[in-house]
């Protein structure tokens, strides 16, 4: 498909809208009826930003409805485009290619926490780019609420510090924080462990 995609001339691709959370984008898209190995007969989407583009700014999907139009397989990418880029910020942000899930209840507590979490990162970030004109991915956005949390645990230290508390009364009110920072220490660490396992 490189190939054929590099024989491509800029009149060869069509202007189409993507749709996407923000509005439709206008972006240049070839579709092509191959065939391809493990896929067999299907159309294939080339779509480019821009028709100059080369071929390192190009992307590809594939489709079994062959006969969808240009713009009917357009918008089946950009949506299943959307469900990808979630299932990666899931990986990223929670680690779920990790999590090991064994009953179907287990699935559905899962991404019922983890599309709490999405949707409380994205206000956040909506936030953010009210308040400072400025973009935040949903990493960026987990961050800055981390560093704002210790920056509030610290605080609390020191106060209770200049107001007499003892050593051991710290202690003892940060036990349950404390005892969930080791069991995520345990889990990155195990994390860590299984990826140098599938890399040897």
């Amino acid at each position: 498909m490189r190939d054929y995609a590099a024989s491509l001339t800029a009149d060869d691709f069509e202007e189409v809208l993507w749709p996407t959370e923000e509005g439709d984008k206008v972006v240049y898209a070839h579709l092509a009826k191959t065939w391809v190995r493990k896929l067999g007969p299907c159309q294939v989407l080339i779509v480019k930003l821009d028709p100059d583009d080369d071929l390192k700014h190009t992307r590809y999907w594939a489709t079994s409805r062959l006969d969808d139009t240009l713009e009917e397989v357009v918008g089946h990418a950009a949506q299943r485009w959307t469900i990808e880029v979630l299932f990666a910020d899931f990986k990223e942000l929670m680690g779920s290619d990790h999590y090991q899930i064994r009953s179907a209840r287990g699935i559905v507590r899962f991404w019922a926490l983890g599309l709490c979490l999405y949707q409380f990162l994205d206000e956040v970030r909506a936030a953010h780019r009210r308040l400072w004109r400025e973009d935040l991915t949903l990493g960026q956005a987990r961050q800055q609420i981390g560093e704002s949390h210790w920056e509030g645990l610290l605080d609390w230290i020191f106060d209770q510090i200049e107001s007499g508390a003892t050593r051991n009364e710290i202690r003892q009110a940060l036990q349950p924080a404390m005892h969930l920072q080791n069991l995520q220490n345990y889990c990155k660490s195990k994390q860590r462990r299984n990826q140098k396992n599938k890399n040897t």
